[in-house]
């Protein structure tokens, strides 16, 4: 059985994201030895400030569990899934800045495919996942993926964080997602995940 469809998780807490890390403690991988400590709110204001918006609850639940992960050398596995680095939310305001820095030179600013200011992306990759800041504080944020080259690939996305992070474990559960912990390598079967086009890059 695949992964999709999968229940809307209104709103991501704690206990769903420690399931997460029993999925990484299963999968042997390296990043639950290199998580970082979880920020304050203080701590993400300070961060997020020179973006010029606040950072949403449902935000502050993911940045509060484990700032991101930072492993002590090159072999460490520092991943939430296949290519998906786990960044702290300094690095998240920094990729945010040079994005807008690049995308936003001699562009629309009403250009809707356009990196919009109030993403931050979670993950580092050629097709960053990003969420959605713009709303209200204490809505769930949305998530999708943006790719350059197609910037509508990824619109439609998942409608909060508490679904994408029961879509990795529905990932790790369903064997579309699997760590050869010998090899150091992952292994994806997307027949496993059962996607539709418009969420496939988020796993």
């Amino acid at each position: 059985m695949g992964v999709w469809p999968i229940t809307d998780v209104p709103f991501l807490r704690v206990t769903q994201l420690e399931e997460l890390r029993n999925r990484w403690e299963q999968q042997g991988l390296g990043i639950v030895d290199a998580l970082r400590p979880g920020l304050t709110d203080a701590e993400m204001d300070e961060l997020t400030r020179p973006l010029g918006f606040t950072l949403p609850r449902e935000a502050r639940v993911w940045w509060g569990w484990h700032d991101g992960a930072q492993p002590d050398d090159q072999d460490r596995i520092e991943m939430l899934g296949p290519g998906r680095q786990f960044l702290s939310l300094r690095d998240s305001v920094e990729h945010s800045r040079m994005y807008r820095d690049t995308l936003w030179a001699g562009a629309e600013r009403d250009n809707s495919l356009n990196w919009q200011l109030t993403w931050l992306p979670i993950s580092a990759n050629v097709t960053p996942t990003v969420i959605e800041c713009g709303g209200p504080f204490d809505a769930p944020v949305r998530c999708r993926t943006y790719e350059l080259e197609q910037p509508d690939m990824g619109m439609v996305g998942v409608k909060s964080l508490g679904t994408l992070v029961a879509m990795y474990i529905a990932a790790y559960d369903s064997g579309g997602w699997k760590f050869d912990a010998v090899l150091k390598r992952w292994r994806v079967d997307p027949q496993k995940l059962e996607l539709p086009r418009e969420q496939y890059n988020l796993l």
